[in-house]
C-alpha cells in the first residue's frame, strides 16, 4: 500500500532531513579542537617573534598559544613571504593574520576585521652608541626589513630626497650594515638588534636608542576575514591579560609604550 504525501509535507521532511545532517557535521566531541590556520611572517623579528625555518617563538607567538590554551584551539602557523601579506587571506585559505595592523599600507586588503591592540611595542630608531646623539638631519640611510612602512618622523627628510631607505628580508644582515656603517640607524625596536648582535658574538651594549628622535609606538593586532566569532573570544582575552603581556615584554626586554626611550608624543604612527 502506497501513502501519497502531499507537496507541503515532503518538503517539510526534506527540511528536517537536512538540519538533522548539517547539525551533525559540524558538532563536535569534546575531545575535538577547532583548528585555527595562522598567517604568520616569514621572519626572524625575535624576541618579538620568530617563525623561520619551523621556529615558533616570542612574544606575539606566547600570547596567541596561551588565548588558544584558555580557548581550547589548535593552531596552525603557516610561514608567509611579507611581500604578498595583502594576498595572504586569499591564496592561503588562512584563518588569521598574525601581526596586522589597520593603518599598515600592506594591510589594504577588503574586508578585513582587527583585534583590539594586544600589545603596543616601540619602533625606536636604532643606532651606534658612539652615533646615540645624531641630529636626524644627519641620517642619509635609514635601514628597514622589507614590506615595513616607514614611520611618519623622516616623511619630510624622504619627500626631499634626503635620505635612502635600505631593505632587507634579514634582521641579522641590517644588523651587520649597521656595525660596519653602511647604514645610519634601523627603525625596529631595539630588543631585535640586541638579540642579533649577541647571535654575531657582540655586545648588545654597541647599540642604542636615539636620543634626537622619537619612537613610535607601533600597535600589534590579528585580523580576520570571516573568524569574527574567535575576533570576539581573543578581545576579551586581551582586556583580561593586558598586564601579562606587558610582563611578559619587559621581561625579554622588548620596549613597551609608554616606557620608550624618548617616547615624545602621544600620536601614533600605527
Amino acid at each position: 500500500m502506497r501513502i501519497k504525501l502531499s507537496i507541503g509535507i515532503r518538503r517539510l521532511l526534506v527540511t528536517l532531513l537536512c538540519f538533522t545532517l548539517c547539525n551533525a557535521s559540524l558538532a563536535q566531541t569534546p575531545s575535538q579542537q577547532l583548528v585555527l590556520r595562522i598567517g604568520v611572517e616569514d621572519i626572524n623579528y625575535t624576541p618579538v617573534m620568530n617563525f623561520t625555518k619551523g621556529a615558533k617563538d616570542g612574544l606575539l607567538h606566547h600570547i596567541v598559544s596561551d588565548f588558544a590554551q584558555q580557548e581550547s584551539l589548535n593552531l596552525d602557523f603557516i610561514p608567509l613571504p611579507l611581500s604578498r601579506f595583502p594576498f595572504w587571506f586569499d591564496e592561503n585559505a588562512i584563518d588569521i593574520r598574525l601581526p596586522d595592523n589597520a593603518r599598515w599600507k600592506l594591510s589594504a586588503t577588503d574586508n578585513i576585521h582587527y583585534s583590539d591592540p594586544m600589545i603596543t611595542l616601540c619602533d625606536t630608531t636604532v643606532v651606534l652608541s658612539k652615533n646615540k646623539h645624531r641630529p636626524a638631519s644627519q641620517f642619509s640611510r635609514l635601514g628597514l626589513p622589507i614590506g615595513f612602512t616607514p614611520s611618519s618622523k623622516w616623511r619630510e627628510q624622504l619627500d626631499a630626497g634626503n635620505i635612502e631607505i635600505a631593505r632587507d628580508s634579514s634582521l641579522r644582515v641590517l644588523t651587520q650594515m649597521l656595525v660596519k656603517g653602511f647604514i645610519d640607524g634601523i627603525d625596529v625596536n631595539i630588543a631585535i638588534i640586541q638579540n642579533e648582535l649577541k647571535g654575531l658574538g657582540l655586545s648588545p651594549d654597541l647599540v642604542s636608542v636615539s636620543s634626537e628622535l622619537s619612537a613610535s609606538p607601533v600597535r600589534y593586532q590579528i585580523s580576520t576575514k570571516h573568524s569574527t566569532d574567535i575576533l570576539e573570544r581573543f578581545n576579551r582575552y586581551i582586556a583580561d591579560n593586558k598586564q601579562n603581556f606587558e610582563l611578559w615584554a619587559r621581561e625579554n626586554d622588548i620596549a613597551i609604550a609608554p616606557h620608550c626611550e624618548r617616547f615624545q608624543s602621544d600620536a601614533s604612527d600605527s
